[in-house]
């Protein structure tokens, strides 16, 4: 098998110090000592590491790649908007940790303190982002079906899981008299905005969405073809991760103004598909992919730069 570019790339162990390195020069560009963005740049990294351990953890790729990690990170530093938010940047690595725990109790329905754990911090996103909650039902679905770890042992380590921040937070707005306060933080969870109205969203927000739907896209299209030369596990894996991630599309185009949290959610899942399509084809027309879109995203992220 001849070895192109993407391969190369996708092989070399070179790649996410590279990356890393790469990253560092892009926040140092996009404000980090001026705007004073240290801890949202902390937690980017952080979620970066997060994803190569999850990566190695469960063998996402079937050959030695870091190429997750670094799509990840890449495609996380095309928009410097995106590392103007500490909470929503705290949310995304929160995230990604939850996926780690989530996937740990595949097939196994006795798995409730893992469950506990891993929606314990779906609640803490959710302390960020209440919409977040939306997401609960989906997630018992996937562990239900693709996560094999469906009962009502783990169903009730879930909910006692999500409620477990508030359990926390709950006494500090009562001692505070500011209960009215937690009470808007769910009301919030009923009230929307005029469908698709990307009026909200700036020129450099809806380029990025539409780069990373596209990547999003190719992946998807290229996992479900290629599926049957991966371990069932992947399979499930990769699946929650599609059905995760078009839920956050469908809900990016209904409500935009929430973009910043569910592009997050949608990185996690286009870094990992992208990264299987780079790292497992090797003809003529994906290697120009590859450099047409690593082109693409260099280009949008010194354009988002620029008009910062």
């Amino acid at each position: 098998m001849k070895k192109r570019i993407q391969n190369k790339i996708a092989e070399s162990r070179w790649t996410l110090p590279f990356v890393l390195g790469y990253g560092i020069l892009i926040v140092l560009a996009e404000g980090l000592l001026s705007k004073e963005t240290w801890m949202s740049t902390i937690c980017v990294f952080l979620a970066t590491l997060l994803m190569a351990e999850f990566n190695n953890r469960f063998a996402l790729i079937r050959i030695y790649c870091r190429l997750i990690s670094a799509s990840f990170l890449v495609l996380t530093l095309i928009s410097p908007q995106l590392l103007t938010s500490t909470s929503a940047c705290i949310a995304q690595l929160a995230f990604v940790s939850f996926y780690i725990i989530f996937f740990m109790a595949y097939q196994d329905r006795n798995a409730a303190g893992l469950m506990f754990y891993s929606f314990c911090i779906a609640g803490v996103i959710s302390l960020i982002w209440v919409q977040a909650l939306y997401f609960v039902p989906l997630l018992w679905i996937m562990m239900a079906t693709y996560n094999m770890a469906g009962s009502i042992k783990n169903i009730m380590g879930s909910v006692l899981g999500v409620m477990a921040p508030y359990w926390f937070v709950s006494p500090y707005y009562i001692y505070k008299g500011n209960l009215e306060q937690l009470l808007q933080h769910f009301e919030s969870l009923g009230k929307f905005e005029a469908l698709a109205d990307f009026s909200t969203l700036s020129t450099e927000q809806i380029s990025t969405l539409c780069v990373i739907s596209v990547l999003f896209v190719i992946g998807m299209v290229h996992f479900l073809r290629s599926s049957y030369l991966d371990k069932i596990r992947i399979r499930m894996t990769y699946n929650t991760l599609i059905v995760v991630g078009l839920a956050a599309i469908t809900f990016l185009v209904l409500q935009p103004q929430h973009y910043d949290l569910l592009i997050r959610i949608l990185l996690v899942s286009t870094s990992v598909l992208i990264a299987h399509f780079f790292a497992l084809t090797h003809n003529k027309l994906t290697n120009i992919t590859f450099v047409t879109v690593a082109t693409v995203v260099f280009f949008l992220t010194i354009y988002n730069l620029l008009a910062a």
